[in-house]
């Protein structure tokens, strides 16, 4: 986890500059995440979008889960 999510690991919300810098990943692809419904988002303060730390939470682990799986075996 990097010194970012570490850093807001306790907020609720995050900007989503903040969750991006978190993820290590850039704004926009926090925007697809949201616009998939992979991240929970709210508007707060005319507009200003902030992304739930518990959904970036369960997105880490949803695609530990799926890194982490094994492939199944096939018959030749």
């Amino acid at each position: 986890m990097s010194d970012a999510m570490q850093d807001n690991k306790r907020r609720l919300l995050l900007r989503i500059a903040e969750a991006a810098e978190a993820l290590a990943v850039s704004p926009a692809y926090i925007r697809t995440l949201i616009q998939r419904g992979d991240l929970e988002a709210f508007r707060i303060n005319k507009g200003v979008s902030h992304v739930s730390a518990a959904s970036i939470r369960r997105w880490l682990k949803d695609r530990r889960t799926v890194e982490t799986r094994q492939p199944e075996p096939i018959s030749l």
